[in-house]
């Protein structure tokens, strides 16, 4: 046999090293072929946590229609028909009736 006699065989037992190797396999196999150094290679560290997806924002809530207008009421009842007997308002008129037409619908104003 040539060359070359190698103390150590690295790729014996590399899946679980870092605890199934002795310390002067690990010091003669990192110096010699980069493995077993105390770095982990890449491909035996473990995996990032994946991200936590941030939280969605809560749907609005939608805000209720006002409520439709109260239904207007409807104007006070006049206390007399000023277009009534109009024509003859001098004599037909109480006077009551005559005052408050005169001051609220300017008829019957003497």
């Amino acid at each position: 046999r040539t060359g070359p006699i190698v103390p150590f065989d690295c790729k014996a037992g590399f899946s679980n090293w870092a605890s199934g190797w002795s310390d002067p396999k690990k010091v003669w196999c990192c110096a010699h072929e980069g493995k077993g150094c105390s770095a982990a290679p890449a491909s035996t560290a473990a995996p990032p946590a994946p991200a936590t997806p941030p939280v969605p924002a809560p749907a609005p809530v939608p805000v209720p229609a006002p409520p439709p207008p109260p239904t207007p009421t409807p104007p006070p009842s006049k206390p007399y028909d000023c277009l009534a007997a109009f024509a003859n308002w001098q004599a037909a008129w109480s006077a009551t009736k005559k005052a408050w037409c005169c001051q609220h619908e300017g008829k019957g104003c003497v």
